[in-house]
């Protein structure tokens, strides 16, 4: 199995930590880069490639225009939103389910599906 390369777009220096800390000592994920700007996240989306794009769909400035750019910028990469709030993960246009453990948040990277038809 290869290794899967994941991105984090956070405002939240905490989260972005958290989540490379839960997922180093994995040898099936690999976190590629961050940021908490989502114009430079984008940037680098396009250039490192992920397979997943993890991010903080709590923070204040995450609405719907931003999750589709996010989708935009590296069509049929897996996008998923953990909400700090609530502990809900999100993967978008695909389900919503409560987080009770890491292995929960591991099922979702390692099913999470691949988005389609973006653009309608």
């Amino acid at each position: 199995m290869s290794t899967t390369r994941i991105f984090v777009l956070s405002d939240h220096m905490m989260f972005a930590h958290g989540i490379q800390s839960l997922l180093s000592c994995d040898l099936d994920y690999q976190i590629v880069g961050h940021d908490a700007d989502v114009d430079k996240a984008i940037e680098k989306i396009k250039s490192l490639a992920p397979d997943i794009i993890i991010f903080d769909s709590s923070g204040p400035s995450r609405d719907k225009i931003e999750l589709k750019r996010i989708l935009l910028a590296r069509p049929g990469t897996r996008v998923i939103g953990l909400s700090l709030n609530n502990n809900n993960l999100y993967i978008y246009h695909a389900t919503q389910r409560i987080v009770q453990s890491i292995d929960d948040f591991r099922e979702a990277i390692d099913h999470a599906s691949l988005f389609e038809n973006l653009g309608e």
